[in-house]
């Protein structure tokens, strides 16, 4: 699993066509774009290995000792958390608040550019309302189905006639740090520069290099998204009179505020940018 995951929204194939812009106020000429670079860090809990459901089982027997090796198909249940997240960030109303509120910095009296101030402001709203209201529904899942094989000896010391070793699978509890990274915008404007001429395309802020100008950092905590990971490669055998199912629903999926003191940056790489998916969206002239 890479360290780092990056989810963009909206994403450059809804950004590539006209209907992935909204209208900028009551204007049919104008539009905009603000999307949002989401970062989700991978990190293993210090959390001992639980265990998991019984997927096989042996009796032992009176005086024998006893090497053993079974082969056993396993099917595991996993949720596709990127998708799952994905979809969850599409719904959920403290987001469009956010995106909504810098969209009002982009009146013709800005440039195109959003103020500083709104920007902070905006992201203090964000940050108060996300955690509290965000939730990730387990419902995008994959199903894989695996053949495992365990060797074991039953010592008839240690396993009297009539006992059970069963075989169950392990758990690991990870959370992903979900951070606000950056935000990109876009002013796109059609105007008329004579009384003769076509509608002509305007972008706004326009393009500067080599530090782009419609770009603002974040690097904002949102919340621990807590999972179980299933350890695929890893069985463990147990008695079946000490065995306890400690992971009662392998697809639960926890949202809590993240806490995070440590510095957080990551590189400013947006490609493709919002100017190279405007010239998708809109012509050049109409």
């Amino acid at each position: 699993m890479s360290n780092r995951i990056h989810i963009a929204l909206p994403s450059a194939r809804e950004l590539k066509r006209e209907s992935g812009w909204k209208h900028l106020g009551t204007s049919k000429h104008a539009y905009y774009a603000v999307r949002c670079h989401f970062v989700m860090r991978d990190r293993q809990l210090n959390q001992p290995v639980k265990m998991g459901e019984v997927v096989d089982a042996y009796t032992s027997v009176k005086g024998l000792e006893q090497k053993r090796t079974h082969t056993v198909k396993v099917e595991h249940t996993t949720v596709n958390l990127k998708e799952a997240i994905r979809q969850s960030l599409l719904e959920e109303e403290a987001i469009a608040e956010f995106t909504s509120a810098l969209s009002l910095g982009l009146g013709s009296e800005m440039f195109g550019k959003i103020a500083g101030e709104i920007a902070m402001k905006a992201q203090a709203r964000l940050s108060e309302s996300f955690s509290h209201t965000f939730k990730v529904q387990s419902s995008h899942t994959v199903r894989q189905e695996d053949t495992v094989s365990w060797e074991f000896t039953v010592d008839p010391k240690e396993f009297p006639e009539g006992s059970t070793i069963v075989l169950t699978k392990a758990y690991k509890r990870h959370a992903y740090d979900f951070y606000l990274a950056f935000v990109d915008y876009l002013k796109v404007e059609y105007v008329r520069r004579s009384v003769f001429s076509k509608l002509e395309r305007v972008k706004s802020p326009p393009p500067t290099y080599p530090r782009p100008s419609n770009i603002i950092k974040c690097n904002l905590p949102l919340a621990s998204i807590q999972f179980w990971t299933l350890l695929k490669d890893t069985y463990l055998p147990i008695n079946e009179k000490v065995y306890q199912n400690e992971v009662e629903d392998p697809l639960e999926i926890e949202v809590l505020p993240l806490i995070d003191d440590r510095p957080f940056h990551v590189a400013v790489s947006v490609k493709p940018s919002l100017y190279k998916l405007s010239n998708l969206a809109f012509p050049l002239k109409r």
